[in-house]
């Protein structure tokens, strides 16, 4: 039986904030790992050296970013000491350096015996493959993607949410889709709706939660779609949808004109942006026949996984 993934604590100059947070994390919380950071954790009136050392603590190891600036840092070396000091033959896998940036490593990583110092990995291209496996490895944790290929699919689909544009992300073996478009609505604002639930398993109820609401008013057949646009129509602003499982689509009767309806609000009227998430098939062969022509041609981005 695997053991479970490990807690990591992430000890970092912020030089290297920006790429700790948009893709080192999101990656290894994607992979399952408990991810251990400053950001989000600490009470204000509160000592920030206490708290530190306490989110540290509970960490089954520590993860260095090296660069000269963390190594010029007192509280980073603070850190390194620390987690050094929980396992100083490195026997148990408390400290996994990885380096960013050319620099020499430190004393605390370089022990007289050249072969009992922890193996470093280089991430200075974190566009390589190696270093994210041996990565996950190291904390026993899976991403079930290559990890550069599940960043440039954020990339992607986070570019087109960002410009207002619909995509379909078609998902392929057992990618973590989740993981990822959980860390999308960090920077997106999204309502999800999970057509594969009961609760859209009616026209209503699909209705209702894109619009972020629990039901709709009750309506005569075809009047929910005109309810539908009526209130998008009203909006600010476009509001984005993720719309989970739509291979379930396929399956539901949901009626042609509700596509229709959402090729206006999407081309036309440009009230409404979906994130269409589905397994294997793209978006447009899921949808009746007699209207695939004339939907909007929806770029679609590809996550690939493992079998």
């Amino acid at each position: 039986m695997s053991q479970p993934p490990r807690k990591i604590f992430v000890s970092y100059s912020h030089t290297q904030r920006d790429w700790v947070h948009d893709r080192l994390c999101p990656c290894l919380s994607a992979s399952g790992a408990e991810v251990l950071i400053d950001t989000g954790r600490f009470q204000a009136g509160q000592q920030v050296l206490g708290q530190m050392d306490a989110l540290q603590d509970r960490a089954d190891a520590t993860l260095p970013v090296l660069t000269p600036e963390y190594l010029a840092s007192d509280a980073c070396r603070y850190e390194l000491r620390r987690a050094v000091a929980k396992d100083p033959n490195f026997t148990n896998g408390g400290t996994i350096p990885i380096v960013r940036a050319t620099c020499q490593l430190p004393p605390e990583l370089t022990p007289a015996n050249s072969l009992h110092a922890p193996l470093h990995l280089d991430f200075q291209d974190d566009r390589q493959l190696g270093p994210w496996e041996q990565l996950f490895q190291a904390c026993q944790s899976d991403l079930r993607s290559d990890a550069p290929h599940w960043l440039e699919t954020r990339d992607d689909v986070r570019r087109m949410l960002q410009r207002g544009e619909s995509v379909n992300l078609v998902v392929h073996g057992q990618a973590g889709w989740r993981e990822l478009v959980k860390h999308l609505a960090e920077s997106v604002t999204m309502r999800e709706v999970d057509v594969a639930l009961p609760g859209a398993i009616t026209r209503p109820g699909l209705l209702a939660q894109m619009l972020g609401r629990d039901t709709l008013p009750s309506k005569p057949k075809g009047q929910d779609l005109v309810e539908f646009q009526r209130q998008l129509e009203a909006s600010p602003a476009a509001v984005t949808v993720a719309l989970f499982h739509a291979e379930r689509m396929e399956e539901r009767k949901y009626g042609t004109d509700l596509f229709f309806t959402l090729r206006h609000l999407v081309s036309e009227a440009r009230k409404l942006n979906l994130l269409i998430v589905s397994r294997s098939r793209t978006f447009v062969t899921l949808v009746p026949a007699e209207v695939r022509a004339s939907l909007p041609t929806l770029p679609v981005v590809e996550l690939k996984g493992q079998p």
